[in-house]
């Protein structure tokens, strides 16, 4: 009988001791006990490293698990090659039409384009999902073989797309047209060393070995800044403000696209034109509004052809007639730095 209840006493305390291990299982363990997947916490044991990056996001919602995901992934190009660009015109219509090359990307959700480029989206899918229904997570991930299989393959396109531009016959011919060529030649070595640079964190080797065959961006720069030498423009806006701060603000739109400003009324490129400036008092003599237009435009005087119309138009106004005219010049110097000298680039851009 003492036997027996010695070996009941047992079986219970065993029993306890196999509760204890259990609770303390369920509790060491809560994401194994609720049935999360392994890649929420440990992405490379179902994505192995050798042949992906991957990063798992969460959020209150699916939407925002995805972007911390593409995020967080989207990382790995660090912020020095993850600035958004300024593309021309031409650019933009050269990559529709497909003479210019961009590596896929895959379809995401305007949250997400909002706030990664594009060329960081290179590669990056959205693979898995889930919720616990507190939590929503998403795992981001890139296939490294086929990511540098697609930015080789976009930037050999390209740079074939500049030897074509390089090799035409004109382009040994001094002009405006030429060196808007070269300007496009040089934006699609830009875009293209942005492929490069992603492809030195995807494949390294990759990278090298391509950047030895295809054309820089400071190369064509220097060809650039040889052809603008010969290529002076001759300005002169009649009715200029004081101190003639018109004709400098365009001198410093046309030196911002690294071409030369002349003195000689007969070169072959001129930016020729007026400045009108009219002023309006109020019935009640207390505001003056001052009106401007400057109305110019760049020409080839050898072909005799207008090239591009530049017109500005805005009023200020003041208690003053001299502050309305001085606001009226500001505003107007002030647009020529800003939009005019991207519309003159943009225009250069697009020959």
């Amino acid at each position: 009988m003492q036997l027996k209840h010695k070996h009941l006493i047992r079986v219970f305390h065993q029993s306890k001791c196999a509760a204890f291990f259990l609770v303390f299982a369920i509790c060491a363990f809560p994401m194994a006990a609720a049935g999360m997947p392994v890649w929420v916490t440990t992405p490379y044991k179902v994505y192995p490293s050798e042949k992906y990056f991957a990063q798992c996001g969460s959020g209150t919602s699916a939407k925002k698990a995805e972007l911390d995901a593409v995020e967080k992934l989207a990382a790995i190009f660090n912020t020095s090659i993850s600035s958004k660009s300024f593309s021309s015109n031409r650019m933009k219509q050269a990559q529709k039409e497909g003479e210019v090359s961009t590596a896929k990307v895959f379809d995401f959700s305007q949250d997400i384009t909002r706030k990664v480029s594009v060329e960081d989206l290179i590669g990056i899918e959205l693979k898995e999902s889930y919720t616990d229904g507190n939590t929503f997570y998403a795992l981001a991930v890139m296939n490294k073989v086929n990511t540098a299989k697609a930015l080789v393959s976009a930037v050999q396109f390209n740079d074939k797309k500049i030897q074509a531009l390089l090799k035409d016959e004109n382009l040994g011919n001094i002009s405006i047209i030429n060196y808007g060529r070269l300007n496009f030649a040089k934006e699609i070595a830009l875009l293209n060393e942005k492929y490069l640079a992603r492809l030195d964190v995807v494949d390294s080797s990759a990278s090298a070995n391509l950047k030895k065959c295809v054309t820089d961006s400071a190369s064509l720069q220097k060809e650039i800044s040889s052809m603008a030498t010969f290529i002076p423009i001759y300005i002169k806006i009649e009715n200029d403000s004081p101190a003639n701060q018109i004709k400098q603000d365009l001198a410093q739109m046309v030196n911002a696209c690294s071409l030369n400003v002349s003195d000689d009324s007969n070169e072959r490129y001129s930016i020729i034109g007026n400045l009108f400036l009219t002023t309006e008092i109020s019935g009640d003599g207390k505001i003056v509004q001052s009106y401007y237009t400057l109305d110019c435009c760049l020409s080839d005087n050898a072909l005799e052809e207008k090239l591009l119309p530049i017109k500005i138009e805005g009023r200020e106004r003041s208690t003053s007639e001299s502050e309305a005219k001085r606001r009226a010049y500001q505003a107007l110097s002030s647009k020529i730095k800003s939009a005019t000298t991207a519309s003159f680039l943009n225009f250069l851009n697009s020959l």
